[in-house]
């Protein structure tokens, strides 16, 4: 069994974030192990939640796995929230990512053309950094908009879409999640593929870590009509 490690927040209340990857990941027959970044009472969609920041157990666990041996096939971040957590997780994978150890990175960090709370744009170059390792990125449109430092709007077409895409040659899939009854784009080594990912309606309603399910699923549903699919990308981990 394929064994995937998911760094991302714990939100009691709200279907986002690892009470999503878990379930869903194993649900594909992944072995799914959790590395939190943050317990909050609830998503960041409520106001003034209750957030246990645990950026201090990242490394030594990540440090305990290496010592026992552990690897992971795949490693998934989502919402990190916080310098000070991206740093502790950028060592954790530098400890943890074997040379075919695939990484998916959904940069939580934003919706319908804002940011959310307690996030800035110093926020957004770190995730664009941090975006520059991973073999997947799965943003939704304000994220891409951010990453990529393109006015946010509501309406495009799907040539705006694919242009969107195109400032920098990248060496990873890039795969854009888009509005209800709006196929997404994905860019995988220079060409372009049609995507009809969908993330839950828990994003739509302002919560920020539909990344967790919502992103891999997504890959899974991307093609190019030319017989590719995200289950490939699915099964090289």
């Amino acid at each position: 069994m394929k064994r995937i490690l998911s760094i991302q927040d714990i939100s009691c209340l709200g279907r986002c974030s690892q009470t999503i990857a878990l379930p869903v990941l194993s649900s594909m027959g992944v072995e799914v192990t959790v590395l939190p970044t943050a317990v909050l009472s609830t998503h960041t969609g409520f106001p003034n939640p209750s957030v246990r920041d645990l950026s201090d157990l990242i490394v030594p666990a990540a440090e305990h796995w290496q010592r026992e041996g552990v690897q992971f096939d795949a490693i998934y971040t989502g919402y990190l929230g916080s310098a000070e957590v991206a740093d502790a997780v950028q060592e954790a994978i530098r400890l943890l990512r074997g040379a075919d150890t695939r990484m998916f990175v959904d940069p939580v960090m934003g919706d319908h053309g804002r940011l959310y709370a307690r996030l800035d744009e110093d926020y957004v170059r770190l995730s664009a950094a941090f975006c520059g390792q991973a073999d997947v990125i799965v943003p939704n449109l304000t994220e891409a908009c951010l990453l990529t430092g393109t006015a946010y709007r509501e309406e495009w077409t799907e040539a705006e879409l694919r242009e969107l895409l195109r400032p920098e040659e990248r060496r990873n899939v890039f795969c854009l999640s888009e509005p209800e009854n709006s196929g997404g784009i994905s860019r995988d080594r220079g060409s372009l593929r049609q995507c009809g990912a969908r993330r839950a309606d828990a994003r739509a309603a302002g919560q920020e870590g539909v990344s967790d399910g919502g992103g891999l699923h997504g890959v899974d549903d991307c093609t190019d009509g030319q017989g590719w699919d995200g289950g490939a990308v699915r099964r090289e981990f």
